[in-house]
């Protein structure tokens, strides 16, 4: 989904995943959520983290038949 040697900023993660400034901010304060960068006031998001983190995400379903 994401370039993963791109570095990504909370607008361009919050417009591609449909998430809101305050769940980011939420989860970077408890510690939930991709991992990231702070750079002054700035974060940023490493490709191959959300990558990472998206596929940490994912819950497998059995079929039923």
């Amino acid at each position: 989904m994401f370039d993963e040697t791109k570095f990504y900023d909370t607008v361009a993660v919050q417009k591609t995943l449909g998430l809101s400034y305050t769940v980011l901010a939420k989860w970077r304060h408890y510690g939930r959520g991709p991992a990231y960068l702070k750079l002054g006031t700035r974060v940023l998001y490493k490709g191959a983290d959300l990558n990472e983190w998206l596929e940490r995400q994912r819950v497998e379903t059995g079929a039923l038949t």
